[in-house]
């Protein structure tokens, strides 16, 4: 995903709290992974602590990626963000090496 740099860089936990202003923008989040879903391998999701759910399309190889607990950032276009729900579509996995600056 390289078209423009991220609005906000925001840690999983505080999405629900400090994500509504980015709606519809792009944003880098990071957090621990909960769970990877591949079972539609033309709708893959990546789920990051607190619900935070980052669909990463068709792109399954990438979503296989991604272990369980491990943190990871990912970079996408914030969706939704609502009580217990947060989406970032599209979304993909950044670099680990590139700057990650979240809010205060």
């Amino acid at each position: 995903m390289t078209y423009g740099k991220p609005a906000a860089h925001i840690l999983a936990e505080d999405l629900q709290t400090k994500g509504k202003p980015y709606i519809g923008g792009k944003i880098a989040s990071r957090g621990k992974v909960e769970s990877v879903d591949t079972t539609d391998p033309k709708s893959c999701w990546v789920i990051l602590e607190g619900n935070i759910r980052c669909h990463y399309g068709d792109f399954q190889a990438a979503a296989n990626e991604v272990k369980v607990g491990e943190t990871i950032t990912v970079s996408g276009i914030l969706t939704v963000v609502e009580d217990g729900k947060v989406v970032l579509d599209p979304a993909l996995g950044r670099d680990p090496k590139a700057p990650f600056n979240p809010l205060k």
